[in-house]
C-alpha cells in the first residue's frame, strides 16, 4: 500500500493541475467574452446610428458562429432597451449571412423581437427563397407572422406572393397581398417619354425629365424604371431619369428598392445599385453589408460597395471598379461627396479621366451648381485648363435661371474667344425665362465674338418661339461670316418647313451658301 501512496498523490496533483488549467481557460474565455460584451456596449452607446451600426458590424466581422451564439446569450441577459435590440439585430444579421437556417432556428428559440425575425428571414430569402418559406411555415403562428411580413414585402410576381401567403396562412400575409396594385400605365409612360424625347430645347427637355421622374418616383418607381430602361433615347436624359427615380425611391424606401434591384434581371443593375446601397447603409449598414454577398453580378457587387456609406471606403471601392464600369458609378458618388464637401467632390470629379467622367459631366456639375451655385462658379473659374474650364462653365449655365450677373461671371473665364460660348449659353438660358429682357440686353452687348455667338443662339431661340421677325433682326446684327451662315441655315429651314415662304426661304438659302469674300 505504501508504494501506491506516491502514485495516488501524483495522480491527485495531476488532476488538480488539469482542473486548475481548465478553470483558468474558462476564466480566460469568460474574460474575453466579457471584454467583447463591454466593447459591444461601448459601441452601441454611440449617438449616431450610422456610425454605431457600422462599428458594430466591423466589430463582429470576424467572429465565428459559436462566439456569435455566446454573445447573443449575453445580450439577451441585458436589461430591455433600444440599445440591446440594436446589438441583437446586428448580431443576428451577421449570423444569417453565415448560416441563415441556423440563425432562424436560434431566433425562434430565443423568442427574438419581430424586427430581428424579419431581418433574418429577409436575408435568407435573398439567398434561398424556397427554403426560407418552408422554414417560416413551420414556425409558431406569432413568429410566422414576422417572417411572413419580410417575405411578402419582397418584389415578387403577384401570383408567387399569393402562393407564399396561402402557404404561410397568416393575417399579415392576407393584408400584404390584398393591397391594391396600381395598373401599369404603359401608355402614359410611352407618351410621356416620347414627348420628352421630341423636345428640341435641351434645357426644357431636362427640366421636364426631372419633373416627370420625380412624380413617377413617388407613384410607381418600379414601373417607371422598367419603361425608361426600355426607352430608346438620349443617353444623358435617360440616365438622369433612372438615377433620379432610384435615388428618390431608395431614399424613401431603401429596403423595397433593394429588393427590386436584387430581383431584377436587367443589365441595368450595376448602374443603379450604388444608390440603393447608399440609402440602405444610412439606416441598416449591417443589412447592407450582408446583402452585398447575395448580389449575383460581380460588377454589381463592386458598385454596391461604392454605395456603402463611408466616403473613404466608397472612393477605394470606386478605384477597384473596372475602368469600363466606373462611369456608371460616377454620378452617385459625386453627389454623395458633394453633400459632405462640395470642394472635395469637384476636385475628385474634375481629376477623373475624361473617358470616365464625360457621360456624367453636365449632370454632375449641374447638380453641384444647384447645391452651391456661388461656390461652383468660383471652383470652375479656378480650373487651369481653358477647354475644361469652359466646358464646366457651359454645363452649369445651360439649365439655370441665368441673367446679367452670370454674364459678368462668364466674362471672367478667359479671353473673349474662350468665353464666347458661355455668353451664348447665358443669353439662351436667360431667353427661356425672360425673352424680352434677354433680347434687350443682347442689343446693348458690345460687338465681338461673344455677341455674335449669343445672337446666333437667340436666332434659334426666337424661331422656336415662333417669332421669325425678332430672329431676322438678330440675324442682321451678326458680323461673323460663320455665325451668319449658321443662323441663315436655321432661318431657311424655318421658312421651308415651319412657316413656308418661298421668297424668304430662297434669300436665306443663298445667305447660308455664301463664301467668305
Amino acid at each position: 500500500m505504501a508504494a501506491e501512496e506516491p502514485t495516488c498523490v501524483f495522480v491527485a496533483l495531476a488532476l488538480a493541475v488539469v482542473l486548475a488549467s481548465s478553470l483558468d481557460g474558462v476564466a480566460a474565455e469568460r474574460q474575453g467574452l466579457d471584454a467583447q460584451v463591454a466593447s459591444l456596449l461601448e459601441i452601441a452607446a454611440g449617438a449616431n446610428s450610422f456610425d454605431r451600426n457600422r462599428a458594430l458590424y466591423e466589430f463582429i466581422a470576424d467572429v465565428d458562429q459559436g462566439r456569435l451564439e455566446r454573445l447573443l446569450a449575453e445580450v439577451a441577459g441585458m436589461s430591455a432597451s433600444p440599445r440591446r435590440d440594436d446589438i441583437s439585430r446586428v448580431l443576428y444579421v451577421r449570423y444569417a449571412s453565415m448560416d441563415p437556417a441556423a440563425a432562424a432556428d436560434h431566433a425562434s428559440r430565443a423568442r427574438a423581437s419581430p424586427d430581428v425575425v424579419s431581418a433574418v428571414f429577409r436575408a435568407w430569402a435573398h439567398v434561398d427563397l424556397d427554403s426560407a418559406v418552408a422554414r417560416a411555415a413551420e414556425l409558431p403562428t406569432s413568429v410566422r407572422a414576422d417572417a411572413a411580413r419580410a417575405l411578402l414585402q419582397l418584389d415578387l410576381p403577384t401570383q408567387q406572393r399569393e402562393a407564399i401567403a396561402e402557404h404561410l396562412a397568416t393575417r399579415p400575409a392576407i393584408v400584404e397581398i390584398s393591397k391594391p396594385e396600381a395598373p401599369p400605365p404603359d401608355e402614359a409612360y410611352d407618351e410621356a417619354l416620347s414627348r420628352i424625347g421630341a423636345m428640341p430645347d435641351e434645357r426644357l427637355r431636362r427640366k421636364e425629365a426631372r419633373a416627370v421622374a420625380s412624380a413617377w418616383a413617388a407613384a410607381d418607381p418600379a414601373g417607371a424604371l422598367a419603361a425608361i430602361i426600355a426607352w430608346q433615347s438620349d443617353a444623358d436624359v435617360k440616365d438622369s431619369m433612372r438615377h433620379q427615380i432610384m435615388d428618390e425611391w431608395s431614399s424613401a424606401d431603401p429596403r423595397t428598392a433593394m429588393d427590386w434591384l436584387l430581383a431584377s434581371e436587367s443589365n441595368q443593375l450595376p448602374n443603379l445599385v450604388s444608390f440603393a446601397f447608399l440609402h440602405l447603409a444610412k439606416s441598416e449598414l449591417a443589412d447592407a453589408e450582408a446583402l452585398i454577398a447575395t448580389i449575383p453580378s460581380e460588377t454589381a457587387r463592386r458598385h454596391a460597395r461604392v454605395g456603402q456609406g463611408d466616403l473613404d471606403l466608397m472612393l477605394a471601392a470606386f478605384e477597384d471598379l473596372d475602368a469600363r464600369d466606373q462611369p456608371m458609378a460616377v454620378a452617385g458618388l459625386a453627389e454623395r461627396l458633394a453633400r459632405e464637401s462640395p470642394e472635395r467632390a469637384f476636385e475628385w470629379f474634375m481629376g477623373l479621366d475624361e473617358e470616365v467622367r464625360k457621360d456624367r459631366f453636365n449632370w454632375t456639375l449641374s447638380a453641384l451648381h444647384r447645391q452651391e451655385p456661388a461656390l461652383a462658379k468660383e471652383l470652375i473659374r479656378g480650373v487651369a485648363d481653358p477647354r475644361l474650364r469652359i466646358d464646366a462653365a457651359r454645363a452649369v449655365t445651360r439649365p439655370g435661371n441665368v441673367g446679367a450677373e452670370d454674364l459678368r461671371w462668364a466674362e471672367s473665364l478667359g479671353t473673349e474667344e474662350e468665353y464666347a460660348p458661355v455668353v451664348g449659353d447665358v443669353f439662351y438660358g436667360w431667353f427661356g425665362h425672360d425673352a424680352e429682357g434677354a433680347n434687350a440686353a443682347l442689343r446693348r452687348y458690345p460687338r465681338g465674338a461673344a455677341r455674335d455667338d449669343a445672337l446666333d443662339r437667340l436666332v434659334g431661340a426666337n424661331l422656336s418661339a415662333f417669332d421669325p421677325q425678332a430672329a431676322e433682326r438678330l440675324f442682321d446684327a451678326i458680323e461673323s461670316p460663320d455665325k451668319r451662315r449658321g443662323a441663315a441655315s436655321r432661318l431657311h429651314r424655318y421658312y421651308t418647313e415651319v412657316d413656308p415662304n418661298e421668297r424668304k426661304a430662297a434669300v436665306f438659302r443663298d445667305l447660308a451658301a455664301d463664301e467668305d469674300p
